[in-house]
């Protein structure tokens, strides 16, 4: 009986905690890396729908023309989207892009949606020449 124990194949106790110590210490740095990229869709989910939003918002500002657009405004989305909040300023700036309030050529809009602190910024420049 004593030889056939010593002819038993296998592993030792050392040998498997040896092995689960080394999985334990590879398994930290990949955990860490599904973290961050979590982190990275969730930061790029938010990007793609407020340019969405402010991509709308600029194109319902330009649909109003050139007089119609409102000086400043500000708002929240319907739902589902009712977490993000919006602000449109309007400048007036002249043929060289600097704030002009004599100008009558150019408005620069900016539309800004916010959500959880954090924003997106959409910038353009509508002329009232025909």
């Amino acid at each position: 009986m004593k030889t056939m124990l010593r002819n038993a194949k296998g592993f030792t106790l050392i040998e498997m905690i040896i092995v689960i110590i080394i999985v334990g210490i590879g398994l930290v740095p990949l955990m860490n890396m599904f973290q961050n990229v979590g982190v990275s869709l969730g930061q790029s989910d938010f990007v793609t729908i407020a340019t969405g939003l402010a991509q709308k918002k600029m194109d319902d500002n330009m649909q109003l023309g050139y007089s119609g657009i409102p000086e400043d405004a500000g708002g929240t989305f319907p739902a589902p989207h009712a977490a993000y909040s919006y602000t449109t300023t309007v400048t007036l700036v002249n043929a060289n892009f600097l704030d002009d309030a004599s100008s009558t050529s150019y408005k620069e809009i900016e539309v800004t949606v916010t959500s959880a602190g954090r924003s997106v910024k959409l910038t353009t420049v509508l002329s009232n020449h025909s």
